[in-house]
C-alpha cells in the first residue's frame, strides 16, 4: 500500500473546506471515487487532489467553478446574463478547429437553460498556457471589453496572451455570426470583433498556492465534504 504524504492545510481556509481537504488528501481513497455531482459534471478524488499546494489545477475544478458562476446568475434574478465556455472549448477556439455546429451542440446541451447568446452580457473563458498556467478571458459586452485577467503578468507574456485572446475572440465571433447558429441561439448584443481587448491590473500571484487558496476559501467547493 502506498504511503500518503501528509498535506498541511494553509491558514485562512475555512473549517468546511479544511475538513474536506483533510479527508480527501490525507485519507487513502480510490482516485476515481466521485465525491461531487454538479449538473452534467462531477469531480473525483483525483480532480480535487490537483488542488494540493504547488500542483497543476485540474481543468475539471475550473469548469465546476465556472459553471457555479453561471448558476449563481440565476439566483440573482439576472438569468441568462452569464455564460461559460469550458477549458476544452477554449483550446479548440484558439486552435481554430471549433465549428459553429460543434459550438451549437454545446450551447444546446448545456447553456440553453441559462439563456441565449443575445441575453449574455458576460462570458467566462479559462485559457491554458502550455500546461503551466491558467488565465481568464472575460467577454464583457456591457463594457464593450474583452478582459484578460492574468495573475502572472510579464511584458513578454502580456503580448503573447493578448494575441491568443484575440485569436479566440475571432473564432468565437465567426461561430456566433453563423446563420444557423443565430437562428437558434440569437446573436451577441454587439459584434465581438468590435470589443477592445484590455489587460486590467489584478493581484499578482506570489506563489504556487494562490489558486489553491482562493478556491478553497470559496463556498462553491464546500459540498465536497
Amino acid at each position: 500500500m502506498d504511503v500518503l504524504e501528509y498535506v498541511e492545510i494553509s491558514d485562512g481556509v475555512g473549517p468546511s473546506a479544511r475538513g474536506t481537504c483533510d479527508y480527501i488528501w490525507n485519507t487513502p481513497l480510490p482516485e476515481d471515487k466521485i465525491i461531487m455531482h454538479f449538473g452534467h459534471m462531477y469531480l473525483t478524488v483525483s480532480d480535487v487532489d490537483s488542488l494540493r499546494p504547488g500542483h497543476w489545477v485540474n481543468s475539471m475544478i475550473l469548469d465546476v467553478v465556472g459553471w457555479m458562476l453561471v448558476v449563481e446568475d440565476i439566483g440573482s434574478n439576472c438569468n441568462g446574463r452569464r455564460g461559460y465556455l469550458p477549458c476544452t472549448l477554449s483550446t479548440q477556439l484558439i486552435e481554430g478547429c471549433m465549428s459553429p455546429n460543434e459550438l451549437a451542440e454545446f450551447w444546446n446541451a448545456h447553456m440553453k437553460h441559462f439563456g441565449t447568446v443575445s441575453t449574455c452580457e458576460t462570458i467566462f473563458i479559462p485559457i491554458n498556457s502550455n500546461n503551466q498556467h491558467w488565465y481568464l478571458c472575460v467577454v464583457d459586452t456591457g463594457m464593450l471589453e474583452v478582459k484578460v485577467l492574468d495573475s502572472l503578468p510579464t511584458t513578454r507574456s502580456n503580448s503573447a496572451r493578448m494575441a491568443v485572446v484575440k485569436k479566440l475572440i475571432k473564432s468565437l465571433a465567426d461561430c456566433f455570426m453563423d446563420e444557423q447558429f443565430v437562428k437558434v441561439f440569437g446573436s451577441p448584443r454587439v459584434a465581438l470583433t468590435e470589443l477592445r481587448v484590455v489587460l486590467p491590473k489584478v493581484k499578482s500571484q506570489s506563489n504556487g498556492y494562490i489558486v489553491y487558496s482562493i478556491l478553497l476559501k470559496n463556498p462553491i467547493l464546500y459540498p465536497l465534504y
